[in-house]
């Protein structure tokens, strides 16, 4: 029988009762709100009703412009912003709910979190910064040196355990901070946009590292960014956010090549856009058509019931676009070429058509060895699983 006052439930961590969680789901969140109030007195939702599910051995990406609450949402996760409304479960426990009243505090949550800043004590070795979170558990004293080798052996730097912070770049401070996530082994680990202050070439060998160790250790990641290419590259699934609500929810490939809206494609990459009209609904082919000022299009309906007549807009991405020595009996358009853009992988060519639309082709084929010059007419072939049709 217990005695002494009861603990404050805004406080207490529950554990889950059974069926709660399944038991590969290392972070649930469940109908997630949380509003702001500006200085103004305007109320701003800036997670709307958001529920998401992470594995382990997964990487969920939260992807979306600066105002979207994709960090609000991470935030909330991780215990340093209280939910107003929803539910939010970490390792088979209840960190946050309303009612009951649970609110547990960050380090009482289980989960490790990398910042956008380095976070490195100036004062401390990396050593010992990476020691820091086994010293604040407890870990027995004599484990604490091995683990913290093996911590930077990990990560690629097992040799500057002695340096101080100062004396480090800038990539290998995120190393020390990727070290110091990851050196209580643990099972969720969030990321608020680690890798922005790092320049390129480094943030690209540190998005290869970091999909290593997560392979390596198996936790379950959450990973805010507003880089495209670095949300493809990472993920597992990706949330595109949109004004605190989750605009879509996939693979990567579902988001890039199927994306569910027109925000979507345009935010996920590049696309080329033009109104049309539906002329022909789907067919066993599930194609539909439809006229543009370009000519016609054949392409996928991206909503139900697309009819003759609807006003649609027509998506496809650069890439998807075949410069043509041959023509072709549909979807083939005509420009003439205002610039090229050498990329290295790729070449871009901006064209015009004779009604005014800019088109972007990016080339890799069988032409990108092939010049042209501003003012030349060229025949664009698209391809017709590439071209997508949303309703105005």
């Amino acid at each position: 029988m217990m005695s002494g006052p009861m603990p404050d439930m805004d406080d207490a961590v529950a554990i889950a009762d059974t069926g709660a969680a399944t038991p590969e789901v290392k972070v649930r969140a469940r109908n997630l709100k949380k509003t702001f109030r500006r200085s103004n007195g305007e109320l701003v939702r800036a997670v709307d009703d958001v529920s998401v599910a992470v594995e382990a051995g997964k990487m969920l990406i939260l992807l979306g412009p600066s105002g979207c609450g994709k960090t609000t949402l991470l935030r909330c996760i991780a215990g340093l912003e209280r939910p107003d409304e929803g539910e939010i479960w970490a390792n088979d426990r209840l960190m946050f709910s309303k009612s009951p009243a649970v609110n547990a505090p960050p380090e009482s949550r289980g989960l490790a979190m990398m910042f956008q800043s380095y976070a490195v004590w100036p004062h401390m070795t990396v050593a010992e910064n990476v020691a820091f979170p086994l010293v604040s558990r407890g870990y027995p004293k004599r484990e604490i040196p091995a683990k913290v080798a093996a911590a930077l052996k990990r990560v690629g730097i097992p040799s500057l355990g002695d340096q101080y912070p100062n004396r480090l770049s800038g990539g290998q401070q995120q190393r020390v901070a990727l070290a110091r996530s990851l050196v209580v082994d643990p099972q969720v680990v969030l990321f608020d946009e680690p890798l922005s202050n790092v320049d390129a070439k480094v943030r690209e060998d540190l998005r290869v590292e970091l999909v290593a160790q997560q392979r390596e250790v198996g936790f379950a990641g959450i990973y805010v960014t507003h880089d495209q290419v670095e949300a493809l590259q990472l993920a597992d699934q990706v949330a595109v956010l949109r004004e605190g609500r989750i605009e879509q929810l996939g693979t990567p490939e579902d988001v890039y090549c199927r994306p569910a809206t027109r925000y979507v494609a345009n935010f996920v990459g590049r696309v080329n856009e033009v109104e049309a009209t539906i002329t022909m609904g789907s067919g066993n082919d599930n194609l539909a058509a439809a006229d543009t000022p370009l000519g016609r299009l054949r392409g996928y309906p991206m909503a139900p019931d697309l009819t003759p007549g609807t006003k649609v807009m027509a998506l496809f991405r650069p890439e998807c676009v075949e410069i043509s020595d041959k023509g072709a009996s549909h979807n083939a358009l005509t420009g003439s070429l205002l610039r090229t853009q050498f990329s290295g992988a790729h070449r871009d060519h901006l064209l015009t058509t004779d009604d005014g639309h800019r088109l972007l082709v990016s080339e890799m084929g069988r032409f990108a060895g092939k010049t042209f010059s501003p003012g030349d007419r060229l025949t664009l072939v698209v391809d017709s699983k590439s071209v997508l049709f949303y309703p105005l």
